[in-house]
């Protein structure tokens, strides 16, 4: 990761010695911009031990039920705080995750790599079962040219971890606590005097000796950034040091908005980017522009950085804000340039892609035709979302027309919704709870669909074996009380040969009253 260094300034007060400052720093990937951490699980089985976990959200240590080993490495990049910066104290600070681990209360001890595994990567591997080139798993410490100086998984001491100091942190039975472990300043005032120095640490439970003698810790790719590894620096430093801190964390601040301001913009423009989100865009783009002429123009003060931090944050909400109105600003947009109602539009998905009830992750393009392409004998289909714009739609109704052709049916029925608590092994994201899954063929309406959500419609497409190859086109309209109805063209193309009617495809599916009764 690249080195940036972010401090996030807690506490500054006057000393009576030596004319020197006090403060208090927090180093965690993601504070303040925030990006020098390097942490990565490595994994003993054979079948993984080549496997690079550098992008993994867990750091993982110890002997798990299976009698597998497994360590981790952790390193903070400390290389732009100011060598005239003495620290007094520094705590390692871990969120261990709650659940099987570990079977007791347990003991981990962080220890300093040695030099001579100094320049291990932390690698974007997920734990995919392919090495990663140039990146540390258990076998190596760069796959696959250089191995640790001692044993697998930096595991020998005195050879790849020193045995001259271990900072010890209990993990209570089943996790679920913060570790704070109480480094020696004296090295980390090394690794920011001499960064080449700076090896990083080794964690693992020395008092490790059965099953289930193993903890999981948030790693630095965690989704909340609260608990990610976290390095507590108290510090003295005379008013030029901490002068040049904060005007590094000004110069973090700036280019982390500037950044996250900029991916926004490529994001949202992908989809297309409606007058109304354009020029809010550009009022934060000058914003921004304010903001660094007033900070970077002189000698930045504490309370200068401390009201940008503020200002960033907000300018995080704003943006969080403008994209959940992007999808109802596209669908305003397409609305007046379209014509008809102005009270709703209508999207189109494939089937194969998900559509969510929040109107603000709506990700499907809005239309006013949608094309459906299949055999004779089949089946495929189209989802058509119906997306309030600016007020709930009552009474929505729907009906297809246009076809002349009796082979070929077109049936309709709105998609339901299911609430689900995301299983522990989904990787799936989202910020909802309601998960498409229904297709409600018992319903020839829709009471309402409030403003904020959408409705998709399935639309089934049947071909018979002798539907009349070609193009065919229909019409999808779209009703709701009150206002002018919607129409969207349906274009079929029906392909000039027919699929079997029976089938001789083996499968391994088992599935019986029997089996359903059990579940």
């Amino acid at each position: 990761m690249p080195r940036i260094l972010a401090a996030a300034l807690l506490a500054v007060g006057v000393c009576t010695f030596a004319q020197a400052e006090e403060l208090e720093i927090a180093v965690q990937d993601g504070l303040d911009g925030y990006r020098g951490t390097a942490d990565v699980m490595m994994y003993q089985p054979a079948s993984v031990a080549e496997v690079n976990y550098g992008r993994y959200p867990v750091l993982s240590m110890g002997i798990n039920r299976w009698n597998e080993r497994q360590a981790s490495l952790l390193r903070f990049d400390l290389s732009d705080i100011p060598p005239g910066a003495r620290v007094r104290s520094a705590r390692l600070v871990l969120r261990a995750l709650a659940g099987v681990y570990p079977f007791r209360d347990l003991t981990v001890d962080a220890r300093e790599l040695t030099q001579a595994n100094s320049g291990w990567v932390e690698g974007d591997g997920d734990g995919t079962r392919v090495p990663t080139p140039g990146a540390a798993c258990w076998s190596f410490l760069s796959h696959d040219d250089r191995r640790w100086a001692g044993k697998p998984g930096a595991g020998e001491a005195g050879v790849d971890y020193s045995t001259t100091w271990s900072a010890e942190a209990t993990v209570p039975e089943k996790g679920g606590a913060e570790a704070i472990f109480e480094l020696p300043a004296d090295v980390v005032q090394r690794w920011i005097e001499r960064p080449e120095t700076n090896a990083g640490l080794r964690l693992w439970p020395e008092m490790a000796a059965e099953k289930g003698d193993a903890v999981a810790f948030s790693s630095s790719e965690a989704d909340d950034q609260d608990l990610r590894p976290r390095l507590v620096l108290a510090l003295e430093a005379d008013g030029a040091v901490l002068a040049a801190i904060n005007r590094d964390r000004a110069r973090r601040l700036l280019e982390t908005a500037a950044a996250e301001l900029a991916e926004v913009r490529r994001e949202m423009a992908r989809g297309g980017l409606p007058a109304a989100v354009e020029r809010r865009l550009k009022q934060l783009e000058a914003g921004l522009d304010d903001a660094r002429r007033e900070l970077l123009s002189g000698e930045v003060a504490p309370g200068a950085v401390e009201r940008a931090r503020r200002e960033l944050e907000g300018r995080r909400a704003s943006l969080a804000a403008l994209r959940r109105r992007l999808p109802i600003e596209r669908g305003r947009e397409w609305a007046r340039d379209n014509g008809g109602p102005a009270e709703f539009a209508l999207a189109v998905q494939r089937p194969t892609v998900k559509v969510f009830r929040e109107a603000e992750l709506l990700d499907c393009p809005f239309a006013d035709a949608a094309t459906v392409r299949l055999a004779g004998n089949e089946h495929e289909a189209v989802q058509v979302a119906i997306v309030p714009l600016d007020a709930d739609l009552g009474a929505v109704t729907w009906e297809v027309s246009g076809f002349d052709d009796p082979a070929l049916r077109v049936s309709v029925a709105p998609v339901g919704y299911v609430r689900e608590n995301r299983p522990q092994y989904a990787d799936v994201r989202r910020d909802t709870q309601w998960w498409p899954d229904p297709i409600l063929d018992f319903l020839a309406s829709i009471d309402e669909i409030p403003r904020g959500e959408v409705r998709p419609l399935w639309l089934d497409v049947h071909a018979g074996g002798d539907a009349r190859p070609g193009r065919h086109d229909g019409e999808l309209i779209v009703r709701a009380a009150g206002v002018e109805p919607r129409r969207l063209r349906l274009r079929v193309e029906v392909f000039d040969f027919a699929l079997p009617v029976e089938q001789h495809l083996k499968t391994i599916w088992g599935m019986s009253e029997a089996n359903f009764g059990r579940f």
